[in-house]
């Protein structure tokens, strides 16, 4: 009976032999195509060069040699296929995703080769961006190296993902949230109405909208004048607007389906703060406006333009008419 044959991934016995500069190391390996191939190296003495053969068969790679992903592939090209295959995912995500490719890791990693991952040189390069840029910087770090690596690992690059071997990052303790009382809201709102340049940007009518919704300024933004129900006093947050490198503001639906809500507009929203601090202002005229303004609609539903398509709260606000 024949001996058996090499087991995928291994190597067999290394021989040494003379050469006129020093020696050489070979051995056969059974690459993951199934096909044996001789592995050699060459150095002056016979413990180099064994030495050099044995690192030459770790770091061999582990399938079909035509792959596109192997343990000697740069990081960057990695990060680069990786990002290309995220899909259906949110701007924003994209957006943050492509930072810190561009901004943490492969300044720092981008001309390792895969192998080189190492738990300990992520941990460290993690470390090293949670005490420079905080805990929340590393932790999106990490979930982006992760993704990375789970890639690699897929090709056969890697053994398995050293992400998550590594230790987890600590958060920073988080200040409580702070509302704005009743009279710094009143304040605010006084100020805002007292300033031309604010005025004339609709920045009363945003701020007193977002006051009396609670909105995120990216939500109270993006509400367009369908959303809007003055006849029950209500507002419907659909969307918000993101801002997107090299696309700039874009209007996107909400995160996730919890966010998409309709909201009962407060009573006060329909009358004023104050004699001279109108919210939305008068009903009526507000009404005319929104007939006024709804003819004729931007393809996209946003709310209507005045020079130039903008982003922003309903532009003319009904609370500016006069």
């Amino acid at each position: 009976m024949g001996r058996p044959g090499l087991a995928l991934g291994t190597a067999g016995r290394i021989r040494l032999h003379a050469t006129p500069s020093g020696h050489r190391a070979v051995a056969w390996y059974r690459d993951y195509d199934g096909r044996c191939r001789q592995v050699e190296r060459h150095a002056k003495t016979k413990a180099a060069a064994e030495a050099a053969l044995r690192v030459a068969l770790r770091d061999r790679a582990r399938f079909d040699v035509g792959g596109d992903i192997t343990p000697n592939t740069r990081v960057n090209v990695l990060a680069e296929a990786w990002f290309a295959g995220c899909k259906n995912l949110s701007p924003t995500t994209m957006q943050a995703y492509r930072n810190r490719l561009d901004q943490q890791i492969l300044p720092g990693l981008g001309s390792l080769r895969v192998r080189e991952l190492s738990v300990g040189t992520i941990e460290r390069h993690l470390r090293l961006i949670a005490d420079k840029h905080g805990p929340a910087m590393a932790k999106m770090t990490k979930s982006v190296l992760s993704g990375l690596c789970g890639l690699a690992a897929r090709h056969d690059a890697l053994e398995r993902n050293p992400v998550r071997d590594t230790g987890s990052v600590e958060n920073a303790a988080r200040k409580a949230p702070q509302a704005l009382t009743a009279d710094e809201a009143r304040r605010l709102l006084t100020a805002v109405h007292a300033d031309e340049k604010a005025w004339k940007a609709d920045v009363p009518d945003l701020v007193a909208f977002m006051l009396a919704t609670g909105c995120r300024i990216g939500e109270a933004s993006a509400v367009t004048w369908d959303g809007l129900d003055l006849d029950a006093g209500t507002a419907q947050i659909r969307s918000t607007v993101v801002r997107v490198t090299g696309q700039g503001l874009i209007r996107k639906s909400t995160k996730t389906a919890s966010g998409a809500r309709t909201l009962l507009l407060p009573p006060g929203a329909w009358r004023s703060y104050g004699p001279d601090l109108p919210v939305w202002g008068h009903r009526e005229r507000a009404q005319l406006l929104l007939r006024r303004c709804s003819r004729p609609r931007s393809a996209a539903g946003a709310t209507p333009p005045t020079r130039r398509p903008t982003y922003g709260p309903p532009s003319p606000a009904p609370g500016s008419v006069t």
